[in-house]
């Protein structure tokens, strides 16, 4: 089955597809700072780049609803942004995921989603609340890259110890607003 993209405007710039301006409108309610297309790696394009001081990730927006369905896009994003950058890539899905359990026991939001650092591990992404800042940010599920946003753990590489558990109902609060937002803006008619 073949998805056709529909070019979408929001905030002024065209996203190529409406999933990309669902996912900004997405990003701007858990007030990420992001950039969409921000570089061109030889004919690789990222979707967005998305900074929280600490750590940045290139993000790729794929209407995968599977992990497995979102390596090729992984591995594409890899091999085009090289060894030498230290930004984190992170392959999110058709849907932001389902509320569930991180490896802390506490509720998080499990995204449909996987994510790679820069050193190469390749891990499942969630959402939780950094115990500093009190912003939402992605998280790996074995705990070792920390906190993206604040230098906490400091000293302690597993952030499961510290994350804050997800409030319920925003995620799926915060998606919904992105669709109804996006529903009807379309590019040229």
């Amino acid at each position: 089955m073949t998805i056709t993209a529909i070019p979408t405007t929001y905030k002024g710039i065209e996203f190529r597809s409406r999933l990309e301006a669902k996912w900004a409108v997405m990003f701007d309610q858990l007030a990420w700072t992001w950039e969409y297309e921000p570089i061109d790696f030889n004919g690789y394009i990222p979707d967005f780049h998305i900074d929280f001081g600490r750590r940045s990730y290139f993000v790729e927006i794929k209407p995968a609803m599977t992990t497995a369905e979102m390596y090729p896009a992984l591995d594409k994003a890899r091999s085009a942004v090289g060894r030498g950058r230290t930004e984190n890539i992170l392959v999110l899905g058709g849907s932001p995921g389902r509320y569930g359990h991180g490896p802390s026991g506490h509720s998080v939001w499990l995204l449909t989603a996987v994510m790679t650092s820069f050193y190469e591990s390749v891990e499942d992404g969630y959402l939780a609340v950094c115990p500093t800042c009190q912003h939402v940010v992605p998280l790996t599920y074995e705990g070792e890259w920390g906190f993206p946003c604040c230098r906490i753990p400091d000293g302690d590489n597993k952030h499961v110890r510290h994350e804050l558990p997800i409030p319920r109902g925003l995620i799926e609060s915060y998606w919904a607003t992105a669709t109804n937002t996006i529903k009807y803006r379309h590019g040229k008619r």
